[in-house]
C-alpha cells in the first residue's frame, strides 16, 4: 500500500468544527466526491447543509480537491491521518453520489484504515447521516474504552460495560459465561494488575433501523496470541451502549483446521 511519502500530496479542504482548530481532537469525516462537475455542488453542502450539520455535531469534515480512487484513495487516507488528530486514529469515510461506490471499494481493500463507510445518494438528510455516524463513534467508543479497560486493568469499568444478563463468549469450548462468572474469573488477575491487551486494528459497526441495537466484529492484536477476533452485540439502554454478548475466538487458517480439529479431539479423548 502506497504512503504519503511514496505519492505528491492530495490538495484537500479542511473544516473545523466550531472555533477548534487543526491541534484538537476531533471525529473526521472524510468526503469523497462524485465528479468534478459535481465538486462545487459538494463545496456548497460544507457551507450549507453537511458542513453546519458537522459542526454542531463537533466533526470535522475532509474533502479532496478533485475525486480520488483505488491506491490514491488509500493514500489520502494516511495523508488525513498524518495531518490531523483524528479522534480513535481512524476517520469516518462517506462516498456522495458516484463517489458512493469508491467508497465501499476503498472500504473494502483497506478497511483497517478507516471506522466505518457509508454512502449516500446525491441529495440525502445531513440530520440522519450524523445521527447514523454518532452512533457508530459511540459504540466504536465503548468497544475502545473496554479493551482499554481490561488492559490498565480497571475491573470495575470493565464489567460496567456489560448489559444485564450479558454472555462471555471465550476461546475455549466451555467458556460461556455470564458476567459474575466471568468476573470471579476476572478479578484475581485484575487485583493483581495482571490484565490483558487486545488492540483493534479493524472494526465494522451495524445498526438496527431504530438505532438501538449494534453489531459488531474486530481484528484484534495480542502479543501472545497475535490476531484474535472479537464479535457481539450491544444495546441501547437508558443513556448508554451496554455490551450483551461479547465472543473472542482465534481465526484457523483453512489449509490448518484440519490438522487442529484432529488435535482438538485427541486433546478431548484423554
Amino acid at each position: 500500500m502506497p504512503s504519503v511519502g511514496d505519492a505528491p500530496p492530495i490538495r484537500i479542504a479542511i473544516q473545523f468544527p466550531g472555533d477548534a482548530n487543526a491541534r484538537a481532537i476531533s471525529p473526521v469525516l472524510l468526503v469523497l466526491i462524485p465528479s468534478p462537475a459535481e465538486s462545487k455542488g459538494v463545496q456548497w453542502m460544507l457551507s450549507n447543509g453537511l458542513g453546519e450539520v458537522a459542526r454542531d455535531y463537533g466533526w470535522t469534515v475532509v474533502v479532496p480537491a478533485a475525486p480520488v480512487a483505488g491506491e490514491r484513495a488509500a493514500t489520502l487516507i494516511e495523508q488525513v491521518s498524518d495531518v490531523l488528530p483524528v479522534e480513535g486514529g481512524r476517520p469516518f469515510l462517506l462516498g456522495i453520489g458516484e463517489g458512493a461506490e469508491r467508497a465501499r471499494e476503498v472500504a473494502a481493500a483497506h478497511p483497517g484504515l478507516i471506522a466505518a463507510v457509508d454512502a449516500v445518494e446525491s441529495s440525502f438528510d445531513e440530520f440522519a447521516l450524523f445521527a447514523t455516524l454518532e452512533s457508530r463513534r459511540a459504540v466504536g467508543a465503548v468497544l475502545d474504552d473496554f479493551h482499554r479497560a481490561a488492559s490498565e486493568p480497571d475491573g470495575v469499568r470493565y464489567f460496567g460495560h456489560f448489559a444485564p444478563g450479558a454472555v462471555f463468549l471465550g476461546t475455549d469450548a466451555t467458556e460461556r459465561w455470564s458476567v459474575a462468572e466471568f468476573r470471579a474469573y476476572a478479578e484475581p488477575h485484575f487485583s493483581q494488575g495482571r490484565g490483558w491487551t487486545y488492540v483493534s486494528t479493524e472494526r465494522h459497526i451495524g445498526l438496527s433501523d431504530d438505532a438501538r441495537t449494534a453489531w459488531f466484529d474486530e481484528r484484534l492484536a495480542n502479543e501472545k496470541y497475535g490476531e484474535v477476533r472479537g464479535s457481539g452485540a450491544l444495546i441501547w439502554r437508558g443513556d448508554r451502549w451496554l455490551i450483551t454478548q461479547y465472543n473472542l475466538a482465534f481465526p484457523v487458517p483453512n489449509d490448518l483446521s484440519g490438522s487442529l480439529i484432529e488435535m482438538i479431539r485427541e486433546q478431548e479423548e484423554k
